[in-house]
């Protein structure tokens, strides 16, 4: 189970994203070559456009002993929101600057690798100043690569975040902003048997959401929302031929609330098996395609129990070295927001690309859309977002952004609004 939490590509998503994805790469999905080569785990090139190294311009960092470096970076953004509240009529926009520090320590050697991840975000509204609020992460990471195909790996951390407006995750259209902090960790072991890896991976998740305050100062309780998740996945994968594989995965998950009413609790057990293949088309095109049934059973018998057909996908073309095409399909489900909505299903698309236009010119494009199924009403509405940026980096220290994206939702269901918005922002980042 890969826990996503970025429901949208605005510029402050986006950074967001940028960040935790270093961690998240190197914490949980690096293998030895020799494993990665075998099994068609399709992790991408490290010299393709979005991740090229670029010695002239890359952060050099601080050598604190041997092979442990420190990297410290600041960025500062102003973010423009057209729609602040995600409101289907009558919508308000206003400007915020966001400071953004963080700090990467990390440790890489041929059969392991370590790193220490923690960054904050201030974000400051110039007129809805209700708005502002602060989110941070600490988190750790590892891999260790050992003899005769075996491999271990894991994360833990920290964060306190903002449930962004306009998602399944906030449906509120006044008030302050609506924040929790989680805990997670997970731990993954492989082991390479010839043409045939397995892997077994366990998860924990906390969650702890702050009650909302509405604009008028009623507070909302969102302790019902209070969860804990364990669960675990088993998968394997098997080469058929060097271009070919096949894979299948197992998982199971427990989630249990401490909402105390029995007639409201949704404390639930999920399950999912899916099988898929695993094709190098040609050296420049991967594609992943798996596909599977889902279920998701609640012990409140007041709850209908959400069950159907599971998917996941991932295609990677390398059309030049200057052009690297990316698009994801991925599904989730999660609690819902609504009393009389167990669950929402998440099936969401994303597509993008990468074009370096010069050495220190990076031009993005994203592009995606999702389906929200709301179990328990048999409605669903549809998500869209997209966005535009370009990055100039102008030396090993300073580098600047630009963006601007459009997100909406085309039909309104329960208490989650039709809207529509533009954002558009400004990042300037430094790093040492």
């Amino acid at each position: 189970m890969k826990i996503r939490t970025y429901r949208r590509l605005g510029l402050r998503r986006w950074t967001v994203f940028l960040m935790n994805f270093q961690v998240f790469v190197f914490g949980t999905t690096m293998l030895s070559n020799g494993a990665a080569a075998q099994n068609l785990d399709f992790q991408e090139p490290d010299d393709v456009a979005g991740r090229r190294p670029q010695p002239s311009y890359d952060a050099q960092g601080i050598r604190l002993s041997g092979d442990i470096f420190a990297y410290p970076t600041f960025g500062v953004a102003g973010d423009y929101q057209s729609n602040l509240y995600g409101s289907p009529k009558n919508a308000v926009g206003d400007l915020a600057v966001v400071a953004n520090p963080s700090l990467t320590v990390q440790q890489v050697r041929s059969d392991s690798r370590f790193s220490v991840f923690t960054d904050a975000q201030v974000r400051r509204f110039s007129k809805y100043t209700r708005e502002n609020d602060e989110q941070y992460t600490v988190s750790g990471a590892f891999s260790l690569d050992r003899a005769g195909g075996l491999g271990l790996s894991g994360d833990a951390g920290y964060r306190r975040f903002t449930a962004e407006r306009g998602t399944v995750a906030n449906a509120f259209q006044s008030g302050s902003p609506l924040q929790a902090r989680d805990f997670h960790t997970n731990l993954s072991v492989s082991k390479q048997f010839n043409k045939l890896r397995i892997a077994a991976t366990g998860q924990y998740l906390r969650v702890r959401y702050d009650d909302a305050v509405l604009g008028g100062g009623t507070v909302v309780d969102q302790t019902f929302r209070d969860n804990r998740r364990i669960g675990g996945d088993v998968e394997a994968h098997y080469n058929v031929s060097p271009r070919f594989g096949l894979a299948a995965t197992v998982g199971l998950s427990d989630d249990r609330f401490t909402d105390p009413n029995p007639l409201t609790n949704r404390n639930a057990t999920s399950r999912r098996a899916l099988i898929g293949v695993r094709y190098e088309l040609t050296r420049l095109v991967e594609v992943a395609f798996d596909a599977g049934y889902r279920s998701y059973n609640f012990r409140n018998k007041a709850y209908a129990d959400p069950s159907g057909l599971a998917l996941h996908g991932r295609v990677r073309w390398y059309p030049d070295a200057l052009v690297t095409v990316r698009a994801d399909l991925s599904q989730d489900t999660s609690t819902s927001t609504f009393s009389n909505v167990s669950t929402v299903t998440l099936t969401r698309a994303d597509i993008g690309t990468d074009y370096e236009y010069r050495r220190n010119v990076m031009v993005s494009l994203r592009a995606g859309g999702s389906r929200e199924r709301y179990e328990g009403i048999n409605q669903a509405t549809y998500s869209y977002w997209s966005t535009a940026s370009a990055t100039w980096k102008a030396n090993k220290w300073l580098s600047v952004t630009g963006s601007l994206g459009l997100e909406g939702r085309t039909r309104t269901v329960a208490a989650a609004p039709r809207f529509s918005g533009f954002r558009g922002g400004l990042t300037l980042r430094l790093a040492r």
